[in-house]
């Protein structure tokens, strides 16, 4: 459900930076909790791993706030999004 894939996101989120996830809404802007871009590799492979989906690269550089992280884990699970990625060289 659309409450444990939040519940899920804002558990890997909080990992990064040790926030508490109940301090972040669905308006927290990640980089604004000291996400620097290597975390956020890290969280992208975490939620890839968990979720089981895979993330493609043009969305990676526009999610910045935790509601469109988790409303773009649900499009891609219900999607089916491609689970391996394709190489681009």
């Amino acid at each position: 459900t659309a409450m444990e894939v939040e519940k899920k996101v804002k558990d890997l989120i909080a990992r990064q930076p040790r926030v508490s996830p109940s301090r972040l809404s669905a308006n927290t802007d990640i980089r604004k909790l000291g996400v620097d871009s290597l975390m956020a590799l890290e969280l992208v492979a975490n939620i890839e791993k968990v979720f089981r989906i895979r993330i493609p690269e043009d969305r990676i550089r526009t999610i910045r706030k935790v509601g469109q992280i988790v409303t773009m884990v649900m499009q891609l699970r219900q999607t089916g999004a491609p689970r391996t990625r394709v190489a681009t060289r």
